[in-house]
């Protein structure tokens, strides 16, 4: 029997819809113990395959994806079940809050979860010296709207783009800490003529395992129960080193922007990173210079992870560690961080 030849239908970071009859699944791949799929229920793209030779063997496979859900269930699409999943719309941008500084080559600084762009007041002042620095609240973060519904990173990243397009920005270097990193790689995704370079501030390429995917929802579940308090005491004890005292004041900064975060925007911007794409392959052939900069005794991204990452690229990477620091080293280490960029922006030309 001849195979199905043809490619797959969609790419990672798709929205896909479902119009198939009610059914109810048992557990899969991932955590979630059953989903009941009804017609249009929406999920994303994690993983999407063409033909792939079989090993040893002649004979193709068949294209495969795999869409995960906002509950955490994770589907397979193939050629059996494909005709009962269509392309889905995605959100209209919001108008995101920003700051500007400067003039000069154009410098965009997002933030991380679930914070918002006050983080990069220090680098921002400095680096205005010389360049244009622009630094948005991202959806559902600081002054920005935050609309219901999940904050996938493509969604966040097109309300980037369109914030450059305002400012009638063509070409940006791009650096995004933590979840603020995912947004530029959804960014470099949708639209890599738009970017100078790229930097990924105590961030990393890799997805959710599912460990983590479902701590995810289970923090969401309080927040939604508890508001904003529960994520602030979840996160806290673990975004600084170990070695920076409780009493410092940027451990209370810190509380505040998180506090001041609304439910909606945490529950959103959670659910959206629980699904969010492995970016390894998005950077395996970049030609952009790449700025990696992680703190020492970071508690949430382990030091390895960058490290691994700036092993593998092929482009011009370069890894700063800052020492005294976790996952929060722009305002733990303010003066090396910002030399750090500096430095690194330097050798763009810019």
């Amino acid at each position: 029997m001849k195979q199905d030849t043809k490619p797959a239908p969609f790419n990672v970071g798709d929205h896909v819809r479902y119009v198939g009859k009610r059914r109810v699944l048992s557990a899969g791949q991932g955590n979630a113990p059953e989903l009941t799929l009804v017609s249009g229920m929406e999920g994303v793209i994690l993983i999407s395959t063409g033909l792939l030779a079989d090993q040893g063997a002649a004979a193709s496979k068949p294209w495969h994806c795999r869409a995960q859900f906002h509950n955490g269930f994770q589907l397979d699409i193939t050629p059996e079940n494909g005709a009962d999943f269509e392309m889905a719309g995605v959100a209209d941008t919001v108008t995101l809050h920003y700051s500007e500084a400067g003039r000069g080559t154009s410098v965009v600084l997002l933030h991380g979860f679930p914070l918002s762009g006050a983080i990069w007041q220090a680098q921002q002042k400095q680096l205005a010296e010389q360049y244009r620095v622009i630094v948005p609240d991202l959806r559902g973060h600081g002054k920005s709207p935050a609309p219901p519904g999940a904050y996938d990173m493509s969604l966040l990243a097109r309300d980037v783009l369109a914030m450059l397009d305002s400012l009638q920005i063509k070409k940006a270097v791009i650096m995004g800490h933590s979840m603020g990193g995912y947004v530029a790689l959804a960014a470099l995704r949708l639209a890599p003529e738009r970017f100078l370079a790229l930097g990924l501030i105590a961030s990393q390429a890799g997805a959710d395992s599912d460990e983590a995917r479902q701590g995810r929802y289970r923090i969401a579940e309080k927040v939604a129960a508890a508001g904003s308090n529960a994520m602030a005491e979840a996160m806290l004890p673990k975004l600084f080193a170990p070695t920076l005292p409780a009493a410092a004041p940027i451990v209370e900064q810190v509380r505040q922007l998180i506090l001041k975060t609304a439910p909606t925007g945490i529950i959103g911007a959670l659910q959206g990173l629980a699904i969010r794409p492995d970016a390894h392959a998005l950077l395996s052939n970049l030609t952009l210079p790449v700025l990696l900069l992680a703190g020492e005794q970071d508690q949430i991204i382990a030091l390895e992870k960058p490290k691994a990452l700036a092993s593998s690229l092929k482009t011009m990477a370069t890894l700063t560690t800052i020492a005294n620091a976790g996952h929060m080293p722009m305002l733990e280490q303010p003066d090396a961080t910002t030399a750090a960029m500096r430095q690194f922006l330097s050798k763009l030309g810019a």
